[in-house]
């Protein structure tokens, strides 16, 4: 009587889906803006180019060139290989403090002194934070959510009763179903922190990682990215949280918060990444047939009956 007092059973499951709700809301306001958007803008190309053949042939070769220029940008789009990190090439796949992250990262590790080796880390960090990244993020998330948010059960009943705190234990063990189906839906957070002090050995004097997790995703994890942290996706670098103190800010540990991302948000975020790659202005459906210019406007002419001359 007492745990059935201080606690209601279904308010998880509730959350849960409440929650899946939301995100899915998300999603499918993203999509709806322009629907199968990479599709319509590849379609649309292809109309543009074969316009240009019929209207004169010797445009061929623009037209070629004008291919290879898009398979090229929607490679850089989906990988950000040959990009740099702050010229904020990754904000359509991490929010803006793990774009922070990816500057400063190079700059943390022992290959900091190594103009090459920072090259090639840059580029890492790059494939990381891509949205093709996020994908691969979001195939995984729904699988292995559910098995991280049961240990992460059992961690808190075995953490419970150790405290002597027998009710937290009971309520977390009730809880277990619909933290699973919550893992499945919304996502679970993977603490790591075990793994900090071998991470920090391995940083430049000065530079301490405190804490460490991963936030995977769930079927309808929608993401978080972009400059003002409003659009949908992610990537591997947008789902780590961390905890860190860096020569840059002695005493003030930087907190940033991962993002997780699902299968359905990664995948309508890249093609709306690689259809701007290929020519989408980012608003309306590619398409959608051209407003027709509005006709001029007559001229209207005001005559005006000019005096008699009387004399």
């Amino acid at each position: 009587m007492q745990l059935t007092a201080a606690y209601n059973p279904l308010q998880p499951w509730l959350d849960a889906f409440n929650t899946a709700s939301a995100n899915a809301g998300r999603i499918g306001e993203a999509f709806s803006e322009a629907p199968a958007v990479l599709l319509q803008q590849f379609l649309a190309n292809q109309i543009s180019h074969v316009g240009a053949i019929l209207q004169n042939p010797g445009n061929i070769g623009a037209v070629i060139q004008d291919v290879g220029q898009n398979v090229k940008s929607a490679i850089t789009a989906a990988t950000l290989l040959g990009t740099k990190p702050e010229d904020w090439t990754i904000a359509g796949s991490n929010d803006v403090w793990h774009g922070l992250v990816a500057q400063m990262l190079p700059n943390m590790l022992p290959t900091a002194g190594n103009p090459q080796a920072s090259a090639i880390v840059t580029q890492v960090v790059n494939v990381l934070a891509s949205p093709l990244s996020g994908v691969l993020m979001g195939l995984v998330g729904p699988g292995i959510s559910p098995v991280v948010a049961l240990v992460n059960s059992i961690t808190k009943i075995a953490t419970s009763l150790a405290a002597g705190d027998a009710m937290t234990a009971a309520q977390a063990a009730i809880n277990i179903p619909a933290a699973m189906v919550n893992g499945f839906l919304n996502g679970a957070n993977l603490n790591l922190d075990v793994l900090a002090p071998l991470i920090t050995k391995t940083m430049p004097a000065g530079n301490e990682l405190q804490k460490l997790n991963i936030q995977f995703g769930g079927l309808f994890t929608a993401g978080v990215t972009g400059m003002d942290m409003t659009g949908i996706g992610g990537s591997i670098l947008n789902s780590l949280g961390l905890t860190a103190e860096t020569v840059l800010a002695p005493g003030f540990p930087l907190e940033i918060t991962g993002q997780g991302i699902g299968p359905i948000g990664a995948l309508v975020n890249l093609s709306h990444l690689l259809a701007k790659a290929i020519g989408w202005s980012g608003t309306g459906n590619p398409l959608a047939p051209k407003a027709a210019a509005d006709p001029a406007a007559a001229t209207q002419v005001s005559v005006t009956k000019a005096a008699t001359d009387n004399s």
